[in-house]
């Protein structure tokens, strides 16, 4: 059932059940539709799936910044942003997690809803994308889910109009395509969490999911695969070597920018979280080119 505008009465049903219990006894929860997701939903409770792996029960904790990169498409697999800090602090318990479908989203978790997310243009185990096809697919599904959503009478007329206007807003005069899956927005989203949150990037290489997210200066999307793929960084190089490398010699390089990294993170010259890329992309030196 659908409680959009009851979040917090039934963090208190929740709370208060939950307290009722003998110690320990979180399982008596299982069954009750009192687990607020979210898109604004309950579902109810259900035992532990086990493993490390995603199952359609899981109920995943994380922060806003990693739950935006997957809803709203897979929000039912992702707890509430609206939860109180009680609840917060009971459904982090390690007792409540092996209990019940909650658990906190590990690296194989987000490898699999991954790839339930990404539209079927980059499925496929293909080692290069262009992102432009992408990207069009991506856009005209999104606008047909609009009108799917709007056909259903699913959206009311407020909630339809305020979401027309986030499709463009402008800054400086310019218009900006709003936030989707595999959009410029998204892809720096993505690589921010497996690069800061991420603890095992090869969870996410092309040997294990056959998703191509690397961008590179020549409009592709490449998998993370070392190997078959020999993705350069130019970082440091004069420009007329860089346009050489791509334009004349179509090579695969790192488009750092799009992935939201700065020039001074991928030189070392300032400490960040990119040494796990160096597993999968070269860093020659101009020696090495010539």
């Amino acid at each position: 059932f659908h409680l959009k505008d009851n979040i917090s009465t039934n963090n208190k049903v929740v709370v208060a059940s939950s307290s009722s219990m003998p110690s320990g006894r979180f399982q008596d929860l299982i069954g009750l539709p009192l687990l607020p997701v979210a898109d604004g939903s309950f579902v109810a409770f259900k035992a532990n799936a086990r493993g490390t792996r995603h199952a359609p029960r899981n109920v995943y904790i994380a922060s806003d910044s990693v739950r935006s990169i997957f809803c709203p498409k897979l929000a039912k697999s992702f707890l509430h942003p609206g939860l109180s800090p009680r609840l917060r602090g009971l459904f982090g318990l390690e007792g409540f997690q092996r209990s019940t479908n909650i658990t906190k989203l590990g690296d194989p978790h987000a490898a699999d809803l991954l790839k339930l997310l990404l539209p079927p243009e980059w499925q496929g185990g293909r080692k290069t994308l262009s992102w432009a096809t992408v990207l069009a697919a991506a856009k005209r599904r999104e606008e047909e889910d609009d009108e799917k959503e709007e056909k259903e009478g699913e959206m009311k007329d407020n909630k339809r109009k305020q979401r027309k206007k986030k499709k463009k807003k402008k800054i400086g005069g310019k218009e900006v395509e709003r936030n989707f899956v595999g959009s410029p927005i998204w892809l720096k989203q993505l690589w921010r969490f497996l690069l800061r949150d991420v603890k095992d990037l090869s969870v996410f290489s092309g040997a294990k999911t056959g998703l191509p997210i690397v961008p590179t200066l020549n409009g592709k999307l490449c998998q993370l695969d070392r190997k078959e793929l020999a993705i350069i960084s130019t970082v440091g190089f004069p420009k007329p070597v860089e346009t050489l490398l791509v334009r004349k010699l179509n090579c695969l390089c790192l488009d750092h920018a799009k992935m939201g990294l700065t020039a001074s993170e991928l030189s070392g010259s300032v400490v960040g979280p990119t040494h796990a890329l160096w597993q999968y992309i070269y860093k020659p030196t101009l020696q090495d080119l010539l």
